[in-house]
């Protein structure tokens, strides 16, 4: 199956999986007992740090220079891996899998405001209710 970009951004972005040197391995999603598919913590450091050097150490929203990320570094400017579709946009997310990009602390905060702001009020109160079970202990593991 063969993923047809959309846009010329979207097309960059699959070229440059494509052309990084990244093991499969990395790009093969986990299934979780929910049924969920998700990316482990070794492939998203992988995937980040091949980004990271491939923007050539430059934030994808605003360009400016990253501090590469060391563990829960606070620095506004650390290298963080962000998602070029909106985190409600699960159709997009789900037909572009290659769909990160490497955004600094800042950028990724700050779309991540404004995406929530936007976000139909439906999928706010799932995510607060998932976030309220976690807390309690009663979400399934």
């Amino acid at each position: 199956m063969s993923e047809t970009p959309k846009t010329e951004t979207e097309t960059k972005i699959v070229q440059i999986y494509y052309g990084l040197d990244i093991p499969l391995m990395t790009m093969t999603a986990y299934l979780n007992s929910q049924g969920k598919y998700y990316l482990a913590a070794f492939q998203l450091r992988v995937i980040r740090n091949a980004l990271f050097l491939h923007q050539n150490k430059k934030c994808f929203w605003c360009g400016n220079d990253m501090a590469e990320q060391n563990g829960t570094s606070k620095n506004i400017n650390a290298c963080t891996l962000d998602h070029f579709f909106d985190a409600w946009e699960i159709e997009l997310r789900a037909q572009h899998r290659y769909s990160f990009v490497a955004a600094c602390s800042r950028c990724n905060q700050e779309r991540s405001r404004a995406n929530e702001a936007r976000q139909p009020i439906e999928i706010l109160h799932e995510r607060a209710s998932r976030h309220k079970k976690r807390k309690s202990g009663t979400a399934q593991q």
